[in-house]
């Protein structure tokens, strides 16, 4: 069986410690990341280590997407007169 929590008891003193922690924590890391000022840095993708050895997208994109769909759908058809 388990037992019914009363929702609307107070924080014991051990949880507002724990809570106050974590926000200490929280503050700190925010502001570690951040510019200094205790703003957040916005994200810029062109820094990103993720990105290095990668090259854009050329505009021979689309062919390949209509060379992939044109192949799907002849196996589609395929498949289908395979059948009958």
């Amino acid at each position: 069986m388990a037992l019914y929590v009363r929702q609307d008891e107070e924080r014991s003193e051990l949880q507002q410690r724990i809570a106050a922690d974590l926000r200490e924590k929280q503050k700190k890391n925010s502001l570690d990341e951040g510019s200094g000022k205790g703003e957040r840095s916005e994200f810029n993708g062109e820094d990103a280590v993720f990105l290095e050895g990668t090259k854009p997208t050329t505009g021979l994109a689309f062919v390949w997407l209509l060379v992939f769909i044109a192949i799907m759908i002849a196996i589609g058809l395929f498949l289908a007169f395979a059948k009958g």
